[in-house]
């Protein structure tokens, strides 16, 4: 009999779509791997990392000793029960930035090298059965930090079928002479920036952004180019591959853009699409044989 799954995570798809938020890169990737699973009876419970008082999490993981912990963002997450669970449980942790570190974000440092005292939640990482990066940059600069052996690169992120579907449909739409940016409130994703790149250059340029996730799609496949100059490495950044695939040129910086580093990104249109759905059919095999085995 399979070992039960028990899913821990800051936040969920779910969350963004009850409070008409955009959703989360992370949260979309999540639901793919997770929904995955759920679909192979493997999951027993989905539980948010503050959902519950310290000692009220811990006796729901020492009522569920047996399982294994499947651990997504787990910024919210008490240090006693990050604790507790490195101690005593099987866990695989589904990375998504940088939480070794003090301030999760490397950029400021040569090599991505931080100090050895901003460094967090080693032991954390260290006792998971693995740790799952999302790039070959991502993987590295973990690997770099903290040097552990326990770590693995999907070389990118996930998307659903119905997802991959609709971003077909729409690559070959014809395209405005205009650049797309991302009108967002999150510092990592420098907005602000992007616009006086653009307004410096003379370049012609609109800010898209939408709650529903397939309209903001059909924005940015409306545009020629993409504007990204993201404020941390990014491991998989969704919506420059997503741009990508939707055929649009991308301007970014590539030392700090994680699939710049992966031999796939130098395809685009439906020839990506095709790719990363056989791509997402390896990685989910592959996830479930690490949670299994």
């Amino acid at each position: 009999m399979s070992k039960k799954i028990i899913i821990i995570s800051d936040f969920f798809k779910q969350d963004y779509i009850s409070s008409n938020h955009p959703v989360g890169g992370a949260e979309l990737n999540d639901d793919v791997l997770f929904s995955h699973l759920e679909n192979l009876g493997l999951i027993k419970n989905r539980i948010h990392s503050n959902e519950l008082a310290d000692q009220e999490m811990i006796n729901f993981i020492k009522t569920n000793i047996d399982c294994l912990f499947l651990i997504s963002n787990f910024a919210n997450m008490s240090p006693r029960v990050s604790t507790f669970l490195a101690m005593n449980c099987e866990y695989v942790i589904y990375e998504h930035d940088y939480k070794f570190h003090k301030y999760r974000n490397p950029i400021n440092y040569r090599d991505f090298i931080v100090p050895r005292n901003e460094i967090v939640n080693f032991n954390f990482f260290k006792n998971a059965k693995k740790t799952i990066c999302l790039s070959k940059l991502h993987f590295d600069i973990f690997k770099k930090n903290l040097g552990l052996e326990n770590l693995y690169n999907t070389t990118c992120s996930l998307w659903s079928d119905e997802d991959l579907n609709f971003i077909e449909s729409l690559a070959t739409e014809d395209k405005r002479d205009v650049y797309a940016v991302v009108d967002s409130k999150n510092p990592i994703k420098r907005t602000p920036e992007c616009v006086s790149f653009c307004e410096k250059n003379n370049l012609k340029f609109e800010l898209i952004s939408d709650p529903n996730y397939h309209s903001f799609l059909r924005k940015m496949a409306s545009c020629k180019r993409l504007v990204a100059l993201p404020g941390h490495p990014e491991p998989t950044p969704r919506v420059i591959v997503e741009a990508k695939m939707l055929g649009c040129e991308v301007y970014s910086n590539k030392t700090t853009v994680g699939v710049f580093y992966e031999d796939w990104f130098s395809l685009s249109g439906k020839e990506l699409v095709t790719y990363l759905r056989n791509l997402k059919v390896s990685i989910l095999k592959t996830i479930t044989e690490i949670c299994l085995e």
